[in-house]
């Protein structure tokens, strides 16, 4: 599925004429990934109007959708279920193979709430594919510095939403050190880490992202430790694009 260029805070039209919240190129990972991986029954949530449930469908996946926001939602062969991400979900103990969150869990006050239930709804062996913005890329990192802002749709808070739940308007700079302890905590093991949408401008400032990394790993361990500074320096991530790709899976406790 090849998405046309847009700005960061607009929708991105594909050829289905469904819209993606986000850059273009924001699932190139995502999908390049999922083409590879034997379809099982997977939960898509939050699913806006559904452009990834249709990449699902089309390829045997048993894809069932969720969001908060009914409105927004488009396909009418897939079952769709409301739900609040920051809630308990309505869905029985492991009864998914897979759960995907694209560009999801920064819209949540309560992300451990959402990862948590990820990880109940999941079967054995489960696995959870997210895609996040990456708010800790050495770009984001140096217009901080530059700014005080890390992204104009977070100090805006502009979302596309056809309901005025506060719940489903909110935007929260969810970093990926944080994402991690979350997952780890919540019981996944991190299998996978990717960036995502990279530009020619993440290229041409990687030889920075790499410096930054290899600063970060002269330091004492209990300090890389303690600041979560291996996640956050990871190449992935510092030196990744306006994206990134998480695979984790459910592990026994």
């Amino acid at each position: 599925m090849e998405l046309p260029s847009s700005g960061v805070s607009e929708p991105v039209r594909a050829s289905t004429e469904l819209r993606v919240i986000g850059t273009a190129k924001s699932h190139d990972v995502l999908l390049r990934v999922l083409t590879d991986k034997q379809p099982c029954k997977i939960l898509d949530v939050p699913a806006g109007e559904g452009v990834f449930c249709a990449f699902l469908r089309d390829r045997a996946w048993d894809v069932h959708a969720a969001d908060i926001d009914p409105g927004n939602f488009r396909l009418s062969d897939v079952p769709f279920t409301q739900v609040n991400l920051n809630r308990r979900l309505p869905f029985d103990d492991a009864s998914f193979d897979a759960v995907s969150c694209v560009n999801g869990l920064h819209r949540l006050i309560a992300p451990t709430v959402a990862v948590s239930e990820f990880y109940r709804i999941l079967r054995p062996e489960g696995r959870l594919y997210i895609n996040i913005n990456n708010y800790s890329s050495i770009w984001k990192r140096l217009r901080f510095l530059a700014t005080g802002s890390i992204d104009e749709a977070i100090e805006s808070q502009f979302c596309i939403q056809t309901i005025d739940d506060p719940e489903a308007n909110v935007r929260i700079p969810l970093l990926y050190p944080r994402l991690h302890a979350m997952l780890l905590i919540a019981g996944f093991a991190v299998v996978d880490v990717r960036p995502a949408a990279v530009s020619t401008r993440d290229r041409m400032l990687a030889p920075i992202a790499w410096a930054v990394a290899a600063l970060g790993r002269v330091l004492p361990s209990a300090v890389r430790s303690k600041l979560s500074i291996d996640q956050a320096n990871a190449l992935a991530i510092v030196g990744g694009g306006a994206y990134a790709f998480i695979e984790a899976v459910k592990s026994s406790r």
